[in-house]
């Protein structure tokens, strides 16, 4: 017979409420207690009362001495999975929210502290800044508005982090650049728009296509 209660079968779980060696349901006062006091059968016919879908036809949620137990004064089978199914529902929104979190630091320009949308990859350090962050470091010492190629000596081309000396072009960084298009085109990033960033940096710039003319090569 199959497992009732704990037990291998009604039989046995009936006698070890007789014995006492099992609590009876609170209901029908036979069968051994399985949760909230109840047999898995009565538990059933609570969770059908519960929900407005028990079977008048069938079994009484009444004890031997009559007496009906009213769903509504304890905690029904229904309600107990309901909250479980809320305690769980919260427990992963504190993990997706910790991870977005997470991604979002990861995605964050360390200078300006503003998402990356054009993020880059120095040579040969391998650090990553933003663009507009890059180029401001670079060309600090070139007077406003002057191109950078005629101040050459003047331009100081190393890792802001590291300081140590940038070798090659800059290189942007697209896999990075398409998870923060996502992130942010999920709506998780609160006053990020998803218009914002998505041209490549030679669309941005304006430079024929080369967003570091005048300052390599």
């Amino acid at each position: 017979m199959d497992e009732f209660s704990g037990y291998c079968c009604v039989e046995h779980g009936r006698e070890a409420v007789q014995s006492g060696e099992a609590s009876a349901c609170v209901i029908c006062e036979r069968n051994p207690q399985s949760d909230q006091g109840f047999c898995l059968s009565c538990a059933d016919l609570v969770t059908g009362e519960a929900l407005g879908i028990s079977d008048p036809n069938g079994p009484s949620t009444s004890n031997s001495q009559g007496r009906s137990w009213d769903a509504s004064s304890s905690l029904s089978a229904a309600e107990a999975v309901r909250i479980a199914e809320i305690e769980s529902q919260n427990e992963q929104l504190t993990k997706y929210k910790s991870l977005v979190s997470h991604f979002q630091e990861s995605l964050t320009c360390q200078i300006c502290s503003e998402i990356y949308k054009q993020p880059c990859s120095l040579s040969p350090c391998g650090h990553i800044v933003c663009y507009p962050c890059l180029f401001k470091w670079f060309t600090a010492a070139v007077p406003e508005g002057e191109d950078p190629s005629t101040f050459l000596h003047m331009l100081n081309k190393t890792c802001p982090y590291c300081r140590s000396a940038v070798s090659q072009k800059p290189a942007e960084v697209w896999n990075m650049k398409a998870m923060v298009q996502k992130l942010v085109s999920s709506g998780l990033m609160e006053g990020e728009s998803s218009e914002d960033g998505h041209e490549g940096l030679g669309e941005r710039t304006g430079n024929g296509g080369d967003p570091w003319k005048g300052i390599f090569g």
